[in-house]
């Protein structure tokens, strides 16, 4: 069977133009009265912004300011407020005259992190490399037991170049080898930066510390701050608590910090509430800071950026991107980061559906001819074997593909917020667990609907709005998005005999022993309460669904359950009369 040819894009071309501008603080002001968007901003990515352009190292990389057709701001303010924020002018491309009604799918790509680009640049271990920089980051700027500040991506990654020795794998003074052999208790992105602020002040020590570590686990005899580390982090582990980091990050400091005095350590604990951040004793970060802002800007890096990045002139087409040419562009991308194939089929399923707008995100071409942003958007075309419409930026500056998509990668929840809807963030999340519901998909958390889709499904189920007076009901024991989402799922089936299930579990008022809805409430209420052991939220699902069924029948319960694995395995009952979409 021969393949079907492929369907060209059927939107009208829009009349988009484009242009290279060096933006001021003026012009930045009067483009952000003309904002579409009012909400609220990501500050720590405005200063994160900011820092960078005072310190001359933004980078002209083919990511656009969009404007409307009908000259509304719709992408970067963020970029904006940067500029007045830093009081420097900065070079951007502009795009003009795209679609309004493409605005909702700005910036709803995904987000390049630090991680993609040591991923990209082939360092060992670069994810772990990427979490290692921004805990040292984080410390160097008295951040690390606050978090408050977010960690620009040019400075987490200029830390490699001021302190080459991070990306050494092997060897007495290799952070990395130290760490992976504490991986047990420690995360290794998190072993990496310790051992490293640590052998600041002694590589040796930094090792015997570590060692210490090792050989707890090894003979089961914790002895000095190492070993009592080890005991007290295993623990917190099996407790599955591996993710509280600030807890972690104070008790490796304290830990080390007793070694390091050889002051002999009684308890290791961590009360935020009633105690400062503990700082690594031999480590200052305000002298580091000031030695990674006197390293990280050469006199060879300003020539570079004065000269080069000014003089640089970008190339824009506009055009229909065919699955062939896809190939094309792809054959010449041979290092990128890892494709997740999720975000693909999500760009796939959009274009199938000729739900694919243009909305002046670019596909980015190096001036070597090599693709440097756009390989999800080239392979989602091939998948769907449609063409769909792109701006091609040519003639980008290679060195600026460490910039590309570190923006705030723009939830569902904040297009619903542009729109004038209330409690965005359960209702976008509730539409995603329909959307997974009427896939028959709920176990599939990893699978991400677009947002066109999840237009579709609030579209279909507008009466969800009504489900949300049960946010604050029913908080204290299940989780607002799940509340809604079923709610809704049983008002569609049973009208007002849906409030009377959710009242009751929420006030238990009258319930007997047996009534389905007493045994699911104080189920939820266990689990709530469990901290050792928590269920998934889909098995929290099914005890709805089952409790729901049995009450709806008039049928008692002593208890509720649900064998997801082994020879038992029960699939997820369907809620009763509500009709499933495959």
């Amino acid at each position: 069977m021969n393949a079907p040819s492929p369907t060209a894009f059927t939107q009208p071309r829009p009349p988009v133009r484009n242009k290279t501008v060096t933006v001021t603080p003026e012009t930045a002001q009067e483009w952000l009265a003309k904002s579409r968007v009012t909400g609220r901003l990501d500050k720590r990515l405005v200063r994160a912004y900011a820092r960078d352009m005072q310190a001359k190292k933004w980078k002209l990389n083919g990511e656009p300011v969009i404007f409307s057709d009908a000259d509304e701001l719709l992408a970067g303010r963020h970029r904006l407020w940067a500029c007045i924020e830093a009081n420097e002018p900065f070079r951007t491309l502009v795009v003009y005259g795209v679609p309004g009604e493409a605005f909702e799918t700005i910036d709803s790509l995904r987000r390049r992190t630090v991680g993609d680009i040591l991923t990209i640049r082939q360092l060992p271990a670069g994810r772990q490399l990427a979490a290692a920089v921004q805990i040292i980051w984080r410390y160097y700027n008295e951040d690390l037991g606050k978090e408050r500040l977010r960690v620009p991506t040019q400075e987490a990654l200029n830390l490699l170049n001021v302190y080459p020795e991070l990306r050494q794998e092997a060897g007495e003074e290799s952070s990395i080898e130290a760490a992976k052999a504490v991986t047990k208790v420690i995360p290794l992105g998190m072993g990496i930066a310790f051992h490293f602020l640590f052998s600041r002040t002694s590589y040796t020590q930094a090792n015997a510390f570590y060692q210490q570590i090792v050989d707890a686990e090894q003979t089961g005899q914790p002895e000095g701050p190492g070993g009592q580390l080890f005991v007290a982090l295993n623990a917190m582990v099996e407790d599955g608590g591996r993710r509280q980091k600030d807890r972690m990050h104070a008790y490796i400091i304290k830990a080390w910090n007793a070694f390091y005095s050889g002051v002999p350590l009684n308890q290791l604990k961590y009360a935020p509430k009633h105690e400062r951040f503990p700082q690594i004793a031999g480590v200052q970060p305000r002298v580091i800071t000031q030695n990674i802002e006197d390293a990280s800007l050469t006199d060879g890096d300003i020539s570079r950026i004065g000269a080069n990045d000014d003089d640089r002139e970008l190339t824009v087409e506009y055009i229909e991107v065919t699955p062939e040419r896809a190939e094309e562009y792809l054959a010449n991308h041979p290092i990128n980061r890892t494709p997740a194939q999720a975000v693909i089929e999500r760009y796939e399923r959009d274009m199938r559906a000729g739900n694919w707008q243009l909305n002046g995100q670019t596909i980015k071409i190096a001036s070597s001819g090599r693709l440097i942003d756009g390989q999800h958007r080239l392979k989602a075309c091939i998948q769907a074997n449609r063409s769909f419409p792109a701006l091609i930026v040519s003639n980008v500056d290679e060195e600026a593909f460490d910039t590309f998509d570190l923006g705030a990668k723009k939830s569902y929840h904040i297009v619903l917020a542009e729109r004038g809807e209330t409690h965005t963030a359960t209702l976008a999340a509730a539409l995603k667990w329909l959307w997974l519901y009427e896939r028959e998909r709920l176990t599939a958390r990893v699978d991400q609907p677009t947002p066109s889709e999840l237009d579709d499904v609030l579209e279909r189920h507008a009466a969800i709005r009504n489900s949300l007076d049960y946010v604050k009901k029913t908080r204290a024991i299940i989780a607002p998005a799940i509340a809604v989402a079923m709610h809704h799922l049983c008002a569609e089936k049973a009208g007002q005999r849906a409030d009377e299930f959710y009242d009751r579990l929420s006030d238990g008022i009258g319930l007997s022993a047996d009534s389905p809805i007493y045994v699911l409430r104080e189920r939820l209420i266990k689990d709530r309460g469990n901290r050792r052991t928590r269920v998934s939220e889909i098995e929290r699902i099914v005890w709805i669904i089952k409790a729901w069924n049995s009450w709806i029948a008039g049928q008692p319960v002593k208890n509720l359950s649900w064998r997801r694995k082994g020879p038992g395995r029960e699939n997820i009952p369907a809620l009763l009369g509500i009709r499933t979409v495959a």
